[in-house]
């Protein structure tokens, strides 16, 4: 057994169980000697010196070794010398006979366990490895609540940040009673560009949204001219079918457009009477809706872009009917190559289905600026993403 010991100081730390034993008796010759037992007894093991006192306790020094305490119950009195004892990363044993009945400061969890006397050197043993057990629970969750307590406060400090950025979002539209509006707009290097505007009747009772994606920066700059004049020219007599809208917008620049020019068109209609939307979506653009409490799909296209050489051919408009809580979202051609496509911008949107819009308008943003290449400072084509949250309060006008 001999080759198996292992070192102790003697001061009594163990590099092996990190612990400081020590024998507490209010008689000092008793202390002394049953420390001078147990380190026979375990003697087999470990050669090191376990420390007998009596009630004055020995000044503690800074050590990553924890104190075991075996606290002698032959002497009368043996429970006032536990309040001597700082029980912080500790352990206290109370050495009893084998006749003895289990004293009540073991069923009450004053004391940790009982060692039974006389010694029995495998009982011992194991008591102080499972102690060193403990200790090392003990050292894994203070690391882990270490985490827990930098997490939270990763979690604090990322709050902050994240109201204080959203706060300082450009707002791009006035808001409109019955929406709340979102958007983000990223300017390209690729000639061409986004426009998006939204106009009520002059009755209130019509809400109109535009967006277009054009091919050339002087198709980009007359639409910002003409669509104002269409979007604002409701009358209280005449809302238009959309289709017709979206042949009075190429009609609007036919002069303009030369053969390889195209734009894209999304054109809508909300009615604050009948809560219906109608629109049409023409070219690259993508629409997606979620109603309330669902998640999102994609809204059907009508067809091509707007062209020199053909008109619009779209058949019929399509219609929703968008209740208190949904979300509608469009988004341009520049948004949809970098997220990856119409699926990936559904899984995206149904992500973020029930966050707050802000956090949509960032992740978007986020998922271009990851993809610029290094030294650029633009993505490659202008990049649009509005959503419309329809209020929840809002009610059909009867």
């Amino acid at each position: 057994m001999g080759a198996n010991r292992e070192s102790w100081t003697d001061s009594g730390q163990s590099a092996a169980l990190k612990i400081r034993p020590t024998v507490l008796s209010l008689h000092s010759k008793r202390a002394v000697a049953i420390a001078r037992e147990l380190e026979r007894c375990l003697a087999q093991w470990f050669d090191f010196h376990v420390e007998g006192i009596s009630s004055a306790l020995p000044a503690e020094e800074p050590s990553v070794f924890q104190r075991v305490w075996f606290v002698d119950s032959e002497v009368k009195g043996w429970e006032e010398s536990l309040k001597w004892i700082d029980r912080r990363g500790s352990a206290v044993f109370l050495i009893a006979r084998e006749t003895d009945i289990v004293p009540s400061a073991l069923a009450e969890g004053i004391v940790d366990d009982v060692l039974v006397y006389p010694f029995r050197a495998l009982e011992v043993l194991s008591k102080l490895r499972l102690f060193q057990k403990i200790v090392e629970w003990r050292e894994s969750f203070k690391v882990l609540e270490g985490y827990r307590e930098l997490i939270v406060g990763l979690r604090a400090t990322l709050g902050e940040v994240e109201a204080l950025q959203k706060s300082k979002l450009p707002t791009r539209f006035d808001q409109i009673k019955g929406f709340k509006i979102f958007s983000r707009y990223l300017i390209g290097n690729r000639p061409g560009g986004n426009y998006i505007d939204l106009g009520e009747s002059r009755d209130r009772n019509e809400v109109a949204l535009v967006l277009t994606d054009a091919s050339a920066y002087r198709l980009s700059s007359l639409l910002v001219e003409s669509l104002p004049r269409l979007v604002g020219g409701l009358s209280l007599e005449e809302v238009r079918n959309c289709v017709t809208s979206a042949r009075k917008v190429r009609d609007g620049v036919l002069h303009a457009l030369q053969d390889r020019d195209q734009i894209s068109l999304f054109y809508g209609h909300f009615s604050r009477k009948t809560l219906r939307f109608r629109y049409v979506n023409l070219g690259e653009s993508r629409a997606f809706y979620a109603p309330p409490g669902q998640i999102y799909s994609e809204l059907p296209s009508h067809g091509g872009p707007l062209v020199r050489a053909i008109g619009v051919r779209a058949e019929k408009e399509g219609e929703l009917q968008m209740d208190g809580g949904g979300r509608l979202v469009l988004i341009s051609q520049g948004f949809l190559k970098s997220v990856g496509g119409s699926e990936k911008v559904a899984e995206l949107l149904n992500q973020f289905r029930d966050r707050d819009p802000r956090d949509t308008m960032n992740e978007f943003a986020f998922k271009v600026k990851s993809k610029i290449p290094q030294g650029e400072d633009f993505p490659v084509e202008d990049c649009t993403v509005a959503l419309f949250e329809v209020d929840a309060r809002l009610y059909k006008l009867t």
